[in-house]
């Protein structure tokens, strides 16, 4: 299927569809003007719903269905068999029941159809397949039934249909019978999403029951005419819309997505690539080489290559990245190897092409024939003189021989300038400026804890001398050293006058000698 050559993608997905065959549907539809699985499908396609599950109210028409599907699939469309059943729970709540169905659409029985007896028992077919009538069992008893069939081959998963509305399973339940059935092994087990949950409250019991998982939050139209198909809840002026990421149209590949969406594998609008990616790569050569006339479509995350020694799988990789033109490290080892391995691949003459996007989502294309330089194409419209660089597409390529060198001294440089490229010198140039900001710091930390040391030093000095002042005090040596104080000052002063006397003694003789 042409749907899936890229492996698993994202689809839009409605769960809870109505057809004609429901008694509350599609009321006045004219079959002989109309053709109402034409009409179906091509409203599905139109609104880009890519798998869609039939929930008519208690009923299952089995050949309304097979119809369905078979025109469904013709435009690469995915309709599983379910139900929306009233079950006699509380005041009375719909679940949607979404059946495998291989199994329980044998060719020789409608298993479906006998769920759906079993759990009325006393009412006709006509009777129970008005939507206001209830099972005779309860929710966890009606899951016991679905469990003796899953014991027989014939698998199913339940969704709660709109849970904060009428007939949900939240509006309908107290909280104590909400922690009852939440906390049964068999709910979890089989009750794998929720349909239009409108209410916070709501959002966190379930988050805060399923922990550390999550359970899916889903959407479903809940149509009753062709142009309901698709009309979505509005919330923050926003359609509500449902997208499940699967890699095939079968009925486990829609299980395990809803009971995996704690890995985001549910969403309400699909996730962009983050980055450039191949699409494809094409072999365009001589009918010789073993890669001639092959085109291998690639993903937008991870893709695998998985076979036995000599089966291509480096040759796949080295012809890639001949087509990018990645140059070999100086420390790349076997290079005439890889070299020989992309002539093998290629042969005289022969061209690898390689469809990319580029991280806006643009279109670019690389036609390389060996022993000539790479064309590169934007949209069919060549680029001359334009060359593949980080800003296009980032690139970081090992060869197998490569990483054996994983750990040698150097490898992880080496890693760091394939995986930052030109960005590695200003993360150097930070990382130096970080650094002399640290030695500033260690620096500035030093001085502190020498202050500390002599301020220490100062405190023990002062100490001592406050001890030692204390000794003379006690020891009366301040009034001892105060009358050496005042005898000292009353010595000075007996010199000075002395000083001063013999000066005027002199002045005196000198006068008598010159009279």
């Amino acid at each position: 299927m042409d749907l899936f050559k890229h492996g698993s993608r994202w689809l839009r997905a409605d769960f809870h569809l109505h057809t004609k065959a429901d008694k509350e549907a599609f009321i006045e539809w004219d079959e002989e003007k109309r053709s109402f699985k034409k009409e179906y499908v091509n409203r599905l396609v139109k609104e880009s719903i890519r798998v869609g599950v039939i929930t008519n109210h208690n009923k299952f028409d089995v050949s309304e269905y097979k119809s369905l599907a078979k025109e469904a699939r013709k435009q690469e469309v995915f309709l599983l068999p379910g139900v929306e059943l009233s079950i006699g729970e509380g005041n009375g709540i719909h679940v949607l029941i979404v059946f495998d169905p291989e199994p329980w659409l044998s060719q020789h029985e409608n298993y479906i159809e006998r769920f759906l007896a079993d759990a009325f028992p006393d009412l006709s077919r006509q009777d129970r397949e008005n939507r206001n009538s209830r099972t005779k069992w309860n929710l966890i008893q009606s899951l016991e039934k679905l469990q003796e069939h899953r014991e027989h081959g014939r698998d199913s998963f339940v969704l709660m249909a709109h849970i904060d509305q009428d007939s949900g399973f939240c509006k309908e339940l107290n909280n104590g019978r909400q922690q009852e059935l939440i906390n049964h092994p068999l709910f979890k087990k089989f009750v794998i999403g929720f349909q239009k949950c409108v209410s916070m409250r709501s959002r966190k019991l379930l988050e805060d029951a399923y922990t550390p998982y999550q359970p899916a939050f889903v959407e479903g139209s809940d149509n009753k005419s062709i142009d309901e198909i698709g009309k979505m809840r509005q919330e923050k002026d926003q359609d509500q819309k449902c997208f499940i990421k699967i890699g095939d149209y079968n009925f486990y590949a829609v299980k395990y997505s809803l009971m995996d969406a704690h890995r985001n594998r549910i969403a309400s609008e699909p996730p962009k690539p983050a980055n450039a990616f191949l699409e494809s790569i094409t072999f365009e050569t001589g009918a010789h080489t073993p890669l001639h006339g092959k085109t291998i479509f690639l993903n937008s995350n991870m893709n695998n290559l998985i076979g036995i020694r000599g089966s291509g799988k480096s040759t796949i990789l080295e012809t890639i990245r001949y087509a990018l033109n990645i140059k070999f490290d100086p420390s790349a080892r076997d290079t005439v190897y890889k070299n020989r391995l992309v002539e093998m691949a290629l042969g005289s003459g022969g061209k690898v092409i390689l469809n990319f996007r580029d991280r806006f989502g643009k279109s670019y294309r690389v036609e390389r024939v060996l022993n000539e330089q790479p064309a590169i194409f934007r949209e069919n419209v060549r680029l001359p003189q334009f060359s593949i660089d980080d800003n296009l597409m980032r690139i970081l390529y090992f060869g197998q021989k490569d990483l054996s060198e994983v750990g040698s001294a150097g490898f992880s440089q080496s890693l760091m300038e394939k995986f930052f490229g030109a960005r590695v010198i200003s993360i150097r140039e930070n990382i130096e400026q970080k650094k002399r900001q640290i030695l500033a710091i260690l620096d500035h930390l030093k001085n502190l804890s020498d202050i500390s040391e002599r301020k220490k030093e100062f405190e023990e000095e002062q100490a001592a001398l406050q001890e030692k002042l204390r000794i003379f005090k006690e020891k009366k040596v301040d009034q001892k050293l105060n009358k050496q104080v005042q005898f000292n000052k009353d010595r000075l002063q007996l010199l000075q006058m002395i000083e001063a006397a013999e000066g005027l003694r002199d002045d005196l003789q000198r006068i008598y000698s010159d009279a």
